[in-house]
């Protein structure tokens, strides 16, 4: 079951890396002026983070995996550092590279699910 958690995490984000693929964007988020498309399709319907949404289950995966309480610390540590820090900062840059579009994504579209 573990495996599967890991595996499902890993699915979300090749999924993701494809649609910024399909689309020429850039995957990297400090990358600003790259960003020529806002992705709302695909996983990024469901989710505005599909890529730290997998690496967020793959890691709870892995912890399921070591069978220690403890290894869930890093899953909690990296939910806390990329809610409060990576994503704030992310959606102040593309608020203002897509403005309206990007607000009414917000308002459709969950940050994690």
């Amino acid at each position: 079951l573990a495996l599967l958690v890991c595996l499902l995490g890993a699915v979300l984000i090749a999924l993701a890396f494809y649609q910024f693929r399909q689309h020429k964007t850039s995957v990297h988020p400090m990358e600003f002026s790259a960003d020529t498309s806002l992705l709302t399709t695909g996983v990024f319907a469901r989710t505005r983070n599909p890529i730290y949404l997998g690496m967020l289950i793959f890691m709870l995966g892995l912890a399921f995996i070591f069978g220690d309480i403890l290894a869930f610390l890093p899953c909690l540590a990296f939910f806390l550092w990329i809610n409060y820090w990576q994503i704030s900062v992310e959606e102040v840059h593309l608020k203002r590279r897509f403005g309206a579009a990007y607000t009414q994504y917000c308002q459709q579209v969950r940050r994690w699910f």
